[in-house]
């Protein structure tokens, strides 16, 4: 089983029982900041899709995981994933 199923069952594992943590208390990152920032594009697809996911939640620095997403994009680390944000807009 490689990284990304181990993850997205561990994702699916938190939601079914509700103790998912949405924020980090040192940097203020997301589960969708975390993903974004790891290059895991089916955590970002799964969790774009959940409805208990707010895309809305700043980090510490004062960025969405859209935007980090974007600025991740502009500097041709990942394109694929900012697409995920456009195609669930």
């Amino acid at each position: 089983m490689n990284v990304q199923v181990r993850s997205l069952s561990l994702v699916s594992f938190f939601f079914s029982k509700q103790k998912f943590v949405w924020q980090d208390d040192d940097s203020g990152a997301s589960a969708l900041h975390s993903a974004v920032e790891r290059d895991l594009g089916d955590i970002v697809e799964y969790l774009l899709g959940h409805p208990r996911v707010i895309r809305t939640l700043k980090n510490k620095k004062g960025k969405t995981a859209e935007k980090l997403a974007l600025d991740r994009s502009k500097k041709n680390k990942s394109q694929k994933i900012y697409e995920l944000f456009r195609k669930f807009s």
